[in-house]
């Protein structure tokens, strides 16, 4: 395994480009639910795709082009509620999303060799607009750059605040099948409609929700997890998790279990165990983790959804405990697992 490489310059021949949908499409402001209006979702997702072999740049602009109609608000700028100066929604005023493209002196060969640490340089494929501010940047930048193998790179930036990871992949999976299929139209359409996770008034709070609430913070280091782990020296390293390394962790569970378990789950409760059992901690430290879980299938959302359906779910033990038991939070229900040790 080779340690991370720089990448060479990235040679940007042409000035970034607007692609507006290619037919007329409703002009509205779209309201955004409050999984969409979160404070730690107002950011931008960033995704490196890398292809051995490319697709005529032109191509791609005109089926982005034609997506656009069918998901005509990725094309419209966030702007501040008129009913809440706090709230966000979406001006659907068909502004466009940003291309740019570029090209590379390196191989897809090069770039896909496993490394332990992570590429400093990525950056240099970001299509960089020429906003300043959050509201008036697109909501979707692509740079498309070309390899010296004759692949490419498809570098996208996605604004969180519209969509969430499953949502990102329908849209880009539905992009993919019109660059493929000219003449052909989406099979299901997207559901733009973010006010069936309107909240309810007054809210109906049923069950703690630990994830969300604030604890008082405590300054002394030697009990604020946070504060000691600036005091560390922290190195990025990037671990893959094969079929077998999958299947090893599988065999740790109890037998009545190991069908049932996901591949997340497995990796997560590996992670949890390892990270603690590295920290060296009091065997009565209460320990946490917390991850996301889509709740598309518990709330049977429209098929096309692809706004923010996911929430935050956290799961606890003490050092002692985890040494034997992982607890996972899954559709709703705690399930314990054994391990043998």
């Amino acid at each position: 395994m080779s340690k991370s490489i720089d990448l060479p310059d990235c040679y940007n021949y042409k000035p970034p480009v607007t692609i507006t949908p290619c037919a007329p499409t409703p002009n509205h402001s779209l309201y955004l639910s409050n999984l969409d209006d979160l404070m730690y979702v107002r950011l931008y997702m960033h995704y490196v795709y890398i292809f051995k072999k490319s697709v005529e740049v032109d191509t791609l602009k005109s089926s982005l082009s034609r997506v656009l109609v069918d998901y005509y608000p990725v094309a419209g700028r966030l702007r501040t509620s008129s009913e809440d100066e706090n709230k966000l929604v979406v001006d659907c005023n068909g502004e466009g999303v940003l291309f740019a493209e570029a090209s590379m002196d390196i191989t897809a060969e090069e770039l896909l060799l496993p490394c332990m640490t992570q590429h400093k340089s990525f950056k240099k494929l970001k299509c960089k607009g020429n906003t300043k501010f959050f509201l008036d940047t697109p909501l979707l930048l692509i740079q498309v750059t070309k390899l010296s193998c004759g692949g490419m790179i498809l570098y996208i930036s996605l604004n969180h605040v519209l969509w969430d990871g499953t949502g990102k992949s329908q849209f880009l999976n539905d992009w993919a099948y019109l660059t493929k299929n000219s003449n052909s139209n989406l099979t299901i359409k997207p559901y733009h409609n973010r006010e069936i996770l309107k909240t309810r008034e007054p809210p109906q709070i049923k069950f703690p929700h630990p994830v969300y609430i604030k604890e008082p913070e405590d300054t002394n280091p030697e009990r604020n997890f946070l504060m000691w782990l600036l005091t560390q020296t922290n190195v990025h390293t990037s671990i893959t998790f094969g079929a077998n390394e999958i299947l090893r962790l599988r065999k740790q569970c109890t037998t009545s279990l190991f069908k049932y378990v996901t591949d997340f789950e497995v990796i997560v409760a590996h992670t949890w165990r390892s990270i603690t059992k590295s920290l060296n901690m009091s065997p009565t430290h209460i320990v946490n983790i917390c991850f996301t879980a889509n709740i598309r299938k518990k709330l049977k959302l429209p098929k096309g959804f692809y706004g923010n359906a996911f929430v935050l779910v956290s799961a606890e033990s003490t050092v002692k405990d985890l040494g034997f038991k992982i607890w996972i939070l899954e559709k709703g229900s705690l399930f314990m697992w054994t391990f043998l040790m």
